[in-house]
């Protein structure tokens, strides 16, 4: 997202739940929302991510993967049935981090924090562990796929 957002093709393409996204800035900035942010970075393109997300500093925004996904579609870096297996795997990761089983962990957050609670002690399942391993690698081939267009698609711009 990020990469593409440095170009100014990408961001004139830009959706509308997109650019309404909040963004909570300190008030020395001009904007509140990706819209107004992304209409401040001009018509030009920034040599890289990294330059735009150096003008976010301080900043607090969450990009929503919702978002993202019908971005990426927008723009033509994701087919449809692509971004709705994501959806779908995303949603069976949530799963997994959402839930609670007494006497077991929770796969994902709680595991990553070393969150204890008295009443519970808790183990990793090793299926349950294995089955959430797979599902994270089914969903990042999704994103690899969308950057992997991305570069082909800037490569051929730069031999033209």
């Amino acid at each position: 997202m990020y990469d593409a957002l440095a170009r100014c093709e990408y961001r004139k393409k830009a959706i509308k739940e997109l650019r309404d996204l909040k963004i909570e800035s300190p008030k020395s900035r001009k904007w509140r929302s990706w819209g107004e942010f992304l209409d401040s970075l001009g018509k030009e393109d920034l040599s890289s991510s990294a330059r735009m997300l150096d003008a976010l500093d301080g900043c607090r925004w969450k990009l929503k993967i919702g978002v993202c996904r019908r971005q990426l579609v927008e723009w033509k870096l994701l087919e449809n049935s692509e971004s709705e297996e994501l959806k779908e795997i995303y949603g069976e990761l949530s799963e997994y981090v959402h839930r609670s089983i007494p006497d077991r962990t929770d796969v994902g957050i709680r595991v990553a924090h070393e969150v204890q609670y008295d009443w519970v002690d808790f183990e990793v399942v090793s299926d349950a562990f294995l089955e959430f391993q797979k599902n994270a690698e089914r969903a990042l081939r999704t994103p690899i796929l969308a950057l992997a267009r991305y570069n082909v698609e800037r490569n051929q711009k730069e031999l033209l």
